[in-house]
């Protein structure tokens, strides 16, 4: 379950550019995109945020749309560490695990994942193991955008290999206790629904804004696994929102939600992506 000290980038040069200058300008062109806000940030404001959620595909399909997310993180102050929850889509590790390594090679440099917000999370039972993190994109796919912005860590990566309700209670119950009255955002990593036709997509993915939208977690849960809908990381969703709940943060506002299809054109068979954000405590 050991990992050596630096976690090595699994998937630069698929999932975005090998080559930082490349890496900054894919960036810069997620937020000026017609499906992103348009602008790009000038961190860090003076507002707050609790929690964000973000899309992980490649750059080029959701970046757009996860650039919504990343602004509204600019116009608040910046954190003082950046907790970061994605599926683990292999399914290898534990059912949800902490990076062991004391660092992730970021394509425009290394970041650290040391903190007490992590040795607290081990204490509460949140084991470390490297297995499911070693190939994983989900949390990787956010480095370019955190990086972008000037912001050069901690990262604390949580992935999940299995999402059911007892693993998001476990979660959320450690992410209240590891964060109780510190300076942390929460980003929950996610796509919704896949490979369905355009319009379906919309119409399935709008069960899953709605209950995003609620700030209710273990109805986010629910509605997603009685309507079927292949939200690969509504887990990683449902625990932190439920954290962000009970941690005093306030509402959820859907920033911005599109398909691949909007971006590609391929309109057949498309994946749904949502930037959302929770208000600070």
């Amino acid at each position: 379950m050991a990992g050596g000290r630096a976690r090595l980038a699994a998937v630069k040069g698929a999932f975005y550019s090998a080559d930082p200058d490349g890496v900054r300008a894919q960036v810069e062109w997620c937020f000026r995109h017609p499906l992103g806000p348009g602008r790009l940030p000038a961190p860090w404001g003076t507002g707050r945020v609790g929690a964000l959620v973000v899309p992980h595909a490649g750059l080029t399909y959701s970046g757009p749309v996860a650039a919504h997310a990343y602004l509204r993180l600019a116009e608040a102050r910046r954190p003082g560490v950046v907790v970061v929850v994605g599926p683990d889509h292999s399914g290898a590790g534990s059912p949800s695990a902490l990076s062991p390594e004391e660092c992730w090679q970021g394509p425009l440099g290394e970041i650290p994942t040391s903190h007490p917000v992590k040795d607290a999370l081990v204490r509460g039972g949140i084991p470390l193991d490297a297995r499911g993190h070693r190939m994983e994109h989900s949390i990787e796919v956010q480095l370019p955008f955190l990086q972008f912005m000037g912001y050069d860590g901690p990262v604390v990566p949580i992935v999940m290999a299995d999402q059911d309700a007892a693993t998001v209670e476990h979660l959320a119950c450690a992410l209240v206790a590891a964060l109780a009255g510190g300076d942390a955002v929460l980003i929950a990593s996610t796509d919704l629904s896949h490979h369905l036709p355009h319009e379906r997509a919309v119409e399935v993915d709008r069960i899953a804004l709605d209950a995003l939208a609620s700030g209710d977690g273990t109805r986010l849960l629910r509605d997603v696994r009685r309507r079927g809908i292949t939200m690969c990381g509504v887990g990683p969703a449902a625990a932190v929102l439920e954290a962000a709940r009970r941690l005093g943060c306030g509402r959820v506002e859907i920033l911005q939600y599109s398909t691949s299809g909007e971006v590609s054109g391929e309109m057949d068979a498309v994946v749904g992506y949502v930037a959302a954000a929770v208000e600070a405590a």
